[in-house]
């Protein structure tokens, strides 16, 4: 196993294998090491990262790895297999791209989807707009997909089956409609939506006790 990399070289990445465990540096434009497999969780978590490129061969990219930095854009390489939670937690991120030659991720508008586009991964929080249509033959919303970002209006096709937990979470939603094709929504999936009053959905959705907390939300059955 390397050893680590002192914080105070030229070469501020700690490194343990092909692990890169953590920035030591204040630099804002960056280029990963080559070798490096994968990225642990919050390894620049906090950085005043600016641009990053990530190199072909890294593999795994872990929860909240590139959350709080000042990054604008991200391109996800072709042998990107795993994204964790929050990877991309970042407000001023405006498009999230993906290598064509990925096996497991793509993206349209800027928004990061599984390759198969029936998953919605991750909608950039710092993307302009204040509607998105969610496109056709979508089937989950993933967990954290909008959170805090500044849609305030959004569409969601008949089709799919899940929202995720904090799916909407912290967003301006206003009003929303959820097609009877929805079974399920997570947790808190529209918790913390100070401005969502109007609400439309099936009775036999399964809505989680916490979906809607802290949002002024008056549900409205259609059936």
């Amino acid at each position: 196993m390397q050893n680590a990399i002192d914080s105070f070289t030229n070469d501020p990445f700690i490194i343990e294998g092909d692990l890169l465990v953590k920035y030591a540096g204040s630099e804002d434009t960056l280029v990963i090491p080559e070798g490096i497999t994968a990225i642990k969780e919050g390894a620049f978590d906090g950085v005043k990262l600016r641009s990053i490129l990530i190199p072909e061969g890294v593999r795994v990219i872990g929860e909240y790895a590139f959350a709080h930095t000042k990054l604008t854009t991200v391109h996800i390489p072709a042998t990107v297999t795993s994204i964790g939670e929050g990877a991309f937690a970042i407000k001023s991120l405006q498009a999230i791209t993906v290598s064509q030659e990925n096996l497991h991720f793509t993206s349209g508008e800027g928004i990061l989807f599984d390759k198969s586009l029936q998953t919605l991964i991750a909608y950039p929080r710092g993307k302009e707009g204040a509607h998105y249509g969610i496109p056709s033959g979508l089937r989950i919303i993933g967990d954290y997909a909008f959170t805090e970002t500044p849609v305030s209006s959004v569409s969601i096709p008949r089709g799919v089956g899940l929202i995720g937990s904090y799916a909407f979470a912290h967003t301006k939603l206003t009003s929303v409609s959820i097609p009877s094709s929805v079974s399920k929504i997570g947790t808190h999936a529209f918790a913390f939506c100070r401005q969502l009053i109007n609400v439309e959905l099936s009775r036999i959705t399964k809505v989680h006790r916490d979906t809607f907390i802290a949002s002024p939300v008056q549900l409205r059955y259609r059936d």
